[in-house]
């Protein structure tokens, strides 16, 4: 089966796998329709310059060092 044409939507056309009870639907639709309608929160010029920073990564130009609150302290390294 060939993948549909992307757009913002095309994910609804795929077979739902994994999807949590909602125990009010119609709650759920205007949650989705709120947030639709909020602006994104990555913009597509941040995304093709990660794009452009991985690929110099891929490259070997560059190195990739990832953190966050779920990465190890050096500290404790």
């Amino acid at each position: 089966m060939a993948a549909p044409a992307w757009s913002p939507s095309a994910w609804r056309t795929l077979p739902v796998r994994h999807q949590p009870v909602w125990p009010d639907p119609d709650r759920a639709e205007n949650v989705a329709a709120r947030l639709s309608a909020m602006p994104p929160l990555v913009f597509a010029g941040e995304a093709r310059l990660l794009r452009e920073s991985l690929a110099e990564v891929a490259a070997g130009r560059a190195i990739l060092h990832q953190a966050g609150d779920c990465a190890e302290s050096f500290h404790d390294f």
